[in-house]
């Protein structure tokens, strides 16, 4: 548990999670569900003995700002990729959800690892095979889902980070809508699941870490944007 909590700490030092404003998973039952700027409702994950490949399958504004409003949206793969004995030579990914993508990877200090964003027209919604090519050797991977069957709903997490923060909410709603940007994203975490939820005004970020299965909250950050 304490190394998750680092991990949700270090994760919102260095980008705020995305969804959307009609986002497929999130229902409009809820009124919070407008401001949903940012989605990620899965991940996915694959291992070979040569890679591990996970992917992160996103609706979110375009383009990319954490200001507290809502922007047009288009749906992301985010991939990241782990080499376990690296050679020169680029990095390509291959994948197919509607049609084929691909996209050569570029490397990632911050996470230590070779990353890549590729706009899709659909995102994937199960189990998957992509292709890594380096040197003209290519090597496939399945990918699977790492949600559990008994995590609650994107739009549950919202309920309970919105009831968790009523009072900070209610002082930035103006004509019954809360001013400002939300955004969730699934983590997965050792076999477990969690959401982060991040409320996102001009001046600053509240993000909370509720645990996937009980619906409870367990980390609380605010930064400055």
């Amino acid at each position: 548990m304490k190394k998750i909590i680092i991990a949700f700490l270090t994760l919102i030092t260095f980008f705020f999670a995305v969804g959307c404003n009609g986002c497929d998973g999130i229902t409009k039952e809820n009124p919070l569900t407008l401001n949903v700027s940012g989605l990620r409702l899965d991940v996915f994950c694959g291992e070979t003995e040569s890679y591990a490949l996970t992917i992160f399958p996103e609706t979110r504004e375009n383009p990319l700002v954490f200001d507290g409003k809502i922007g047009e949206f288009e749906k992301v793969v985010i991939v990241k990729l782990k080499i376990k004995d690296e050679g020169t030579g680029a990095y390509t990914v291959n994948f197919s959800t509607d049609k084929q993508y691909a996209a050569t990877f570029s490397f990632n200090t911050f996470s230590d690892c070779y990353t890549a964003t590729v706009l899709v027209e659909k995102l994937p919604d199960k189990p998957f095979i992509a292709t890594i090519t380096h040197n003209g050797k290519s090597e496939n991977i399945t990918l699977n889902s790492l949600k559990n069957q008994d995590t609650v709903s994107s739009d549950q997490a919202l309920k309970l980070a919105g009831e968790h923060k009523k009072e900070y909410i209610d002082s930035l709603t103006v004509k019954d809508a809360f001013n400002g940007e939300i955004i969730i994203k699934l983590i997965c975490e050792r076999g477990k699941n969690y959401w982060y939820v991040g409320f996102v005004t001009e001046e600053k970020t509240v993000a909370l870490l509720v645990d996937g299965k009980t619906g409870k909250i367990l980390a609380e950050k605010t930064l400055l944007n």
